[in-house]
């Protein structure tokens, strides 16, 4: 099922002051909640509870709405702030609107630094794995960027790096060895972990170390080699 509908309850009376529709993981996320459902959960918690599952969407949103009505009848304090069953009521509240600059940096100070969950990585990483591009989307990528759709259009890069530096089809250049060294010395415990674990913890998967690490290992012998 890919859709439900889910309630929250008030820790201190067991009310249930919200009604909603989500999938994945939308029913716990604290994330794009109004003000009253915020001062609820900061004074008293909350506590999820899934109602039904569904797969059709507008089959959750009609049950979404049927719910809240059926709460506010039962006199329990819902802080929805609309009768339910419209998908397009959070895109529809910033319509038109901007975030401060305050906000903004509020907003990146408190994601800075976030891990991702692994799992949910996993996920993402699966989806996408594998997946081939057909021509007519290589194309309309290809033609979005062209020209003056370029975000480096007109611009020089400020650092330029000379041309034949950098021996051809060796990415490993671009990395000091003092980073790269950190997958060597750790390689034992990457190869045994799922790649989850290791984009969570390195950003890269186990195919990318594995590659980088073998021409690490030849890089360090052909220094060795010129110094003979």
């Amino acid at each position: 099922m890919k859709y439900y509908t889910y309630i929250h309850r008030r820790n201190d009376t067991n009310q249930v002051f919200y009604v909603g529709k989500g999938r994945n993981r939308r029913a716990w996320l604290k994330s794009s909640r109004n003000r009253q459902w915020k001062f609820i959960v900061d004074k008293h918690g909350y506590t999820v509870e899934i109602v039904a599952h569904w797969n059709i969407e507008q089959e959750a949103l009609d049950h979404e709405k049927f719910l809240i009505q059926c709460f506010k009848d039962l006199n329990h304090p819902i802080t929805n702030v609309n009768d339910g069953g419209d998908p397009s009521v959070a895109s529809k509240f910033w319509l038109g609107k901007t975030r401060s600059l305050e906000t903004k940096q509020k907003i990146s100070a408190k994601t800075k630094g976030r891990k991702r969950d692994p799992i949910l990585v996993e996920k993402t990483v699966s989806k996408l794995r594998g997946r081939k591009l057909s021509e007519d989307v290589k194309l309309k990528c290809s033609l979005s960027k062209r020209g003056n759709k370029n975000p480096m259009f007109g611009k020089k890069h400020p650092n330029p790096t000379p041309k034949g530096t950098l021996p051809p089809n060796t990415g490993i250049y671009r990395y000091s060895l003092e980073y790269l060294k950190t997958f060597v010395d750790n390689y034992d415990w990457i190869k045994t972990q799922p790649d989850s674990i290791v984009i969570a913890k390195y950003g890269r998967n186990r195919k990318w170390i594995r590659e980088f690490r073998k021409q690490y290992l030849e890089r360090i012998k052909t220094c060795e080699d010129n110094q003979q």
